[in-house]
């Protein structure tokens, strides 16, 4: 497996290959940042040197999806009306009517759903 340093292609270069190509590579950039690919998987057989800055799998948000559907109205389109959604629900859709007339549609309603998030497996 030939090492190749300082390839003038990239700058200050140490890759690692064989006949089949290349496994990785590491360069510093012309703005002094450096750069570590790897042509596939990095498995490390211990996770020692991880900290609590790095979530595992089943800590922290697993899904996040939308409850029932809810829907507002103001009654009628002739008034001028107003809706914020209550807290932790988004809102999923509007209701338009076509006034059939050269004028812009009507909002008829919102809908609107809880958002259920999955944190920590609960």
């Amino acid at each position: 497996m030939p090492v190749h340093l300082s390839n003038p292609s990239r700058p200050v270069v140490a890759e690692l290959g064989d006949d089949s190509g290349w496994h990785f590579f590491s360069q510093r950039n012309p703005d002094n940042s450096i750069v570590f690919t790897v042509n596939g998987q990095v498995i490390p057989l211990n996770d020692g040197n991880f900290d609590a800055r790095y979530k595992y799998r089943t800590e922290g948000v697993q899904d996040v999806r939308y409850g029932h559907e809810m829907y507002y109205s103001p009654g009628s389109n002739t008034v001028s009306w107003r809706f914020c959604a209550p807290s932790g629900h988004g809102l999923s859709g509007m209701a338009i009517s076509d006034t059939g007339r050269n004028s812009a549609d009507n909002v008829d309603g919102v809908y609107y759903r809880p958002l259920q998030k999955l944190i920590n497996g609960t």
